[in-house]
C-alpha cells in the first residue's frame, strides 16, 4: 500500500475534495448558484475516483462494505450543506484563520451540532469535563469492542439457513420452525453487531476529535437515543436510531419532491414522498455498501428493505388516524394494549423484514473474525486454556 503510491493518492484525493468543499463554502455567497453547483459537480468527480481507488486498494469484504458508503455519505453532506443549508462565511463569524480551522469538521459533523442547522431529536450532550469525555468513552468503546469481538466466535450459520426461500417476504407457511428461530435470533444479533459497529466507530472519530482539540465534548453528543421508549417504527428510526443522515436524507429528498417531482408542500402526497424518497436513498447507500462487499447487484436487499421502512412508517400512520379518529386511545386499558401490541408489530416488522437486508451478505461466506484488526477474546480463551 505504501510502496505502490497508492495511499499517497487516497491523501491527494480526500485533500482535494477537503479544498474544494471549503472553497464552495467560504469563497462563495449564498446566491451564487451556479459556482456552487460546479464546485458540487467536481465533489462528484473527486468522490468517484476515491471510491475506486479505496476499492482498489482494500481487499478486506467487511472494510471495503464500511468505506465504501462513507465516501457518498461524505458527499451527500458536502453537497447539503453547500446547496441546501447555503452555509458560507457569515455562518463562522471568526477571522479568516478559524474560518479556515472551523469549516472543515462541518462535513462530518453530520448531525449538525452546535449550528443552525442541528438535526432534531439528537440526544443531548451531558455536561462532564473533558477528561470525563475521554475516560467514559474509551471505556465504553472498549466494552463495545470486547462484546463485538465475542459475538464473532458464533460459527457461520448453515447456508441452508440464509437461503433464498428462507429470505421470503410472503411465503412465511414455507418456513420451517428452525427457520423462523434462526430469524428472530439472527435478526436480533445483526442489529446489535451493527449498533455496537457503529458506536466504535463514532466514538473513536469523537474520541480522536477531542483529544486533538478539534471539538469540544458538548459537540459529540450520544450516537442512539434510548430505545426504551420505542413503540413504533417511525420512532425507531426517527429518534432511536443514530440521526447522522438524517439531514442529508431529507434534503435531497425534498430537492427531488419539490424541484423535480413538483409536489405542492402541505399536501399528504408531499410528506410521503419525501419519507419514501429518504428511505430510498438510504437503500442506494447501503446497497453500494452491499456491492463493496461482494454481493451481487441483482441480489442485494438493501433497496428493498429500506423501501419496507417507509411503507411500515405508512401503515402506522394510517393506522394512528384510525385510532384518534375513533378515539379508541382514550379508554386505559386499550392504550396499555395498544403499546404492548404495537411494541410487537415493531419487533416483528424488524425481523420481517431484516433478513432482506442481511441474509444476502451471509451467503457471500465472508469470514466474520475479518471484521476486527485485533481479536483480544480469542486471545484471552487460548490463553486461559493453557
Amino acid at each position: 500500500m505504501w510502496l505502490n503510491g497508492q495511499f499517497a493518492v487516497l491523501v491527494l484525493l480526500q485533500s482535494a475534495i477537503m479544498t474544494t468543499f471549503v472553497a464552495a463554502i467560504l469563497l462563495t455567497t449564498r446566491g451564487q448558484t451556479t459556482a456552487r453547483v460546479i464546485g458540487v459537480t467536481v465533489l462528484v468527480a473527486l468522490s468517484l475516483r476515491l471510491y475506486f481507488s479505496w476499492l482498489q486498494l482494500l481487499t478486506n469484504p467487511h472494510w471495503r462494505a464500511i468505506v465504501a458508503p462513507l465516501i457518498w455519505i461524505q458527499f451527500l453532506s458536502a453537497s447539503e450543506l453547500i446547496l441546501g443549508a447555503r452555509a458560507s462565511e457569515p455562518d463562522f463569524r471568526a477571522t479568516h484563520a478559524d474560518q479556515l480551522r472551523l469549516v472543515p469538521p462541518m462535513l462530518w459533523n453530520l448531525r449538525r451540532v452546535g449550528t443552525r442547522w442541528a438535526v432534531k431529536n439528537t440526544p443531548a450532550s451531558p455536561n462532564q469535563s473533558r477528561a470525563r469525555f475521554i475516560w467514559r468513552r474509551a471505556t465504553a468503546t472498549v466494552l463495545a469492542y470486547l462484546v463485538l469481538d465475542a459475538m464473532l466466535l458464533a460459527p457461520a450459520p448453515d447456508a441452508a439457513l440464509v437461503s433464498i426461500q428462507n429470505q421470503t417476504l410472503w411465503d412465511l407457511r414455507a418456513l420451517t420452525p428452525e427457520g423462523c428461530v434462526f430469524r428472530m435470533i439472527a435478526t436480533a444479533s445483526f442489529w446489535v453487531s451493527v449498533a455496537l459497529l457503529l458506536f466504535i466507530i463514532n466514538n473513536c472519530g469523537a474520541l480522536l476529535s477531542v483529544i486533538c482539540e478539534r471539538c469540544s465534548a458538548s459537540d459529540c453528543p450520544p450516537l442512539f437515543g434510548s430505545f426504551a421508549n420505542v413503540t413504533s417504527i417511525r420512532q425507531f428510526w426517527g429518534a432511536a436510531w443514530h440521526q447522522c443522515l438524517r439531514a442529508v436524507l431529507t434534503w435531497h429528498a425534498d430537492l427531488l419532491a419539490d424541484s423535480v417531482f413538483r409536489i405542492p408542500r402541505g399536501t399528504v402526497l408531499s410528506k410521503y414522498t419525501r419519507l419514501w424518497l429518504a428511505f430510498m436513498i438510504s437503500g442506494l447507500i447501503h446497497y453500494i455498501s452491499d456491492v463493496a462487499m461482494g454481493v451481487e447487484p441483482s441480489q442485494s436487499g438493501s433497496p428493498l428493505f429500506f423501501i419496507l421502512q417507509a411503507f411500515g412508517i405508512t401503515l402506522e400512520d394510517g393506522f394512528q388516524s384510525l385510532v384518534s379518529r375513533y378515539h379508541w386511545n382514550g379508554r386505559e386499558g386499550t392504550w396499555k394494549s395498544g403499546r404492548i401490541l404495537i411494541r410487537l408489530w415493531l419487533i416483528g416488522f424488524l425481523v420481517w423484514s431484516t433478513p432482506t437486508w442481511f441474509y444476502p451478505q451471509q451467503r457471500l461466506g465472508v469470514d466474520a473474525t475479518s471484521l476486527l484488526p485485533l481479536r483480544i477474546i480469542p486471545t484471552i480463551i487460548q490463553a486461559l486454556a493453557r
